[in-house]
Order: C-alpha cells, then sequence, then structure tokens
C-alpha cells in the first residue's frame, strides 16, 4: 500500500494521522527522502507538513481529524474540527488544508548533492556540470559568506513567490495555507 493511500480512504484523528506519518517517514530510506524517490515525495512535501500543523492546531478542547486527497485539486488535505470554538462560531466545522513548500530554486540539488556527497554548502552558490544519462552529472557547491539576516531576506522572498503562485488555486474561503521549509541540514 502507497504511503499515501494510509492517509486518504477516511478521516483520521490528530494522533493516528501523525503516528502514522511519523511510522511512514522511518520507513523511507535517506535517498527516498532526500531525492524524492517513490513514497518520499508525497510523504516529505505533503503528509508531514499536514501532521505538524495538525499536532499544532489540536489543543484541547479542539479535536480535529484529517483526510489526506492525494490527486490533483485545489487542497492537499480536509480537516474537521470539534469542540467549543466550532458551537461558539470562532470556527468553522471544516477547513481545506493546502500545502507549500518555501524553498529555493536551487534546492533539488542541495538535497541531490547531500545524497550523493554527504555534505553541501549553504549560500546558494550552486550548480550542476553534464548529464545525469550519460553518466557525467557533477554538482558543485562552493562557500559562501553571508550576513546574518540573508537566510531571514531569503526565506522570506521564498515564501512571498509561493503565496503569489498558490494565490490562483484560492476558490475555498476556508483554505488554510500550510507553508514548510525543511531545513537544509535536517537528518531524518
Amino acid at each position: 500500500m502507497s504511503a499515501s493511500n494510509e492517509f486518504s480512504k477516511s478521516y483520521l484523528s490528530t494522533s493516528v494521522f501523525v503516528s502514522r506519518a511519523y511510522a511512514s517517514l522511518e520507513r523511507l530510506s535517506g535517498d527516498e527522502v532526500l531525492l524524492r524517490q517513490k513514497d518520499g515525495k508525497k510523504l516529505v512535501e505533503e503528509i508531514i507538513p499536514i501532521a505538524a500543523f495538525l499536532k499544532y492546531f489540536e489543543i484541547p478542547g479542539r479535536r480535529v481529524n484529517c483526510k489526506y486527497f492525494p490527486g490533483n485539486q485545489n487542497y492537499d488535505a480536509r480537516i474537521k474540527i470539534r469542540g467549543n470554538e466550532v458551537r461558539r462560531n470562532f470556527l468553522k466545522e471544516s477547513y481545506f488544508l493546502e500545502v507549500t513548500s518555501a524553498v529555493s530554486a536551487y534546492n533539488y540539488l542541495e538535497r541531490e548533492s547531500l545524497s550523493i556527497h554527504g555534505a553541501v554548502f549553504g549560500g546558494g552558490k550552486i550548480h550542476s556540470e553534464g548529464l545525469k544519462h550519460q553518466g557525467n552529472r557533477r554538482i558543485i557547491s562552493e562557500a559562501v559568506a553571508e550576513d546574518g539576516d540573508a537566510v531571514v531576506i531569503k526565506a522570506s522572498d521564498w515564501i512571498r513567490e509561493c503565496l503569489k503562485a498558490k494565490a490562483g488555486k484560492a476558490k475555498y474561503l476556508s483554505l488554510v495555507y500550510c507553508l514548510c521549509r525543511l531545513r537544509r541540514n535536517a537528518r531524518f
């Protein structure tokens, strides 16, 4: 069974969704995570961020159930909420979730370099040479010195671009955007 099927058959409680997400992630190899192979892409880019959102969003008095939608629609999941906030009309009973990752245009090169070499320089001075199918592809990253706020400025630019790109998808008033940025050096 594919990882996404574990989350899309019915509405799952937050605890079940989160425990299944983490268990599915633990079953993946390093390359499946870094190179987004097999179930790695949907799991890392959509299901894990949804799980993180659910852990944050569910609090005492607010119960949340979630169903993942793996297809190509304007949202990635739907949540149903129960509790006093719904009864008092502070929250709606249901929201759609759309996940997007705020990452650089060269993020895929960083992940590929991590997979091949086990390390990569940050800062964005990275490129590839050669072709994978010819067997001569190389990824070259160079160390770069940056101001202390450079990471924050870049991240805010990535977030702005993500929101612009997703703005056209917002056909639902009850749409929640889940923005995530995986740390470059995160260990799985």
